[in-house]
């Protein structure tokens, strides 16, 4: 009768193991799930259109050599602008997002103004991995290779303007923190314009 009770103590010791094991590799399943589909992974997959920025070709739903009056007509006139040259510069300013474009008439066609150059301060826009406004310069720095290009002033503080190579350029704060981006041609540089876009604007 002891044998029995010994056997029947071992086989129920064994099952208990035996289910611990399923419960571990279970729970260890379910952790690897979470880590793959993390919401900071998905989120650089979750950009719509309308907000998406590609170096060299748009910011959200506007578009590099495309006619800038289309954009008078969707978003209305700017609230400052110049022209000059056959250049034009216009500006949308609210109290918390600044929008300029600089377009320029383009010898091989006569419609209208093209548009060569976006700039935006909206938090809203970000590249395929989700950089933009609010990015720091070492978040950048793993995707860009930043060139320091000027520095200049807006709203009584001081700003630093980065290039790449790609047809996007960084503004960034005194703390290294993306304040503004801008979209243009990888053979032109933001800060030199016919029309400037920044005010006291410094090359370095």
């Amino acid at each position: 009768m002891r044998s029995l009770f010994i056997i029947a103590v071992t086989v129920l010791s064994l099952i208990s193991c035996k289910n611990a094991e399923d419960k571990n590799a279970l729970d260890n399943s379910n952790n690897d799930e979470e880590t793959i589909d993390s919401p900071e992974e998905n989120q650089k997959d979750t950009i719509s259109d309308s907000r998406l920025i590609i170096p060299g070709v748009q910011l959200g739903t506007l578009k590099l050599n495309t006619l800038v009056n289309a954009v008078y007509d969707s978003i209305g006139r700017p609230t400052s602008g110049d022209a000059a040259m056959q250049k034009s510069l216009s500006t949308w300013d609210s109290e918390s997002t600044i929008l300029t474009i600089f377009a320029a008439n383009d010898p091989n066609t006569s419609e209208g103004h093209l548009i060569k150059l976006i700039r935006s301060t909206a938090p809203d826009f970000k590249t395929k991995n989700g950089l933009g406004k609010g990015s720091s310069i070492s978040a950048v720095e793993k995707e860009f290779q930043l060139k320091k290009e000027g520095a200049f002033k807006e709203n009584d503080s001081e700003f630093t303007l980065y290039s790449t190579q790609q047809g996007i350029s960084f503004e960034f704060n005194s703390e290294n923190i993306c304040s503004g981006v801008v979209v243009h041609d990888p053979e032109t540089q933001a800060g030199i314009t016919y029309l400037p876009i920044y005010q006291e604007y410094k090359s370095l």
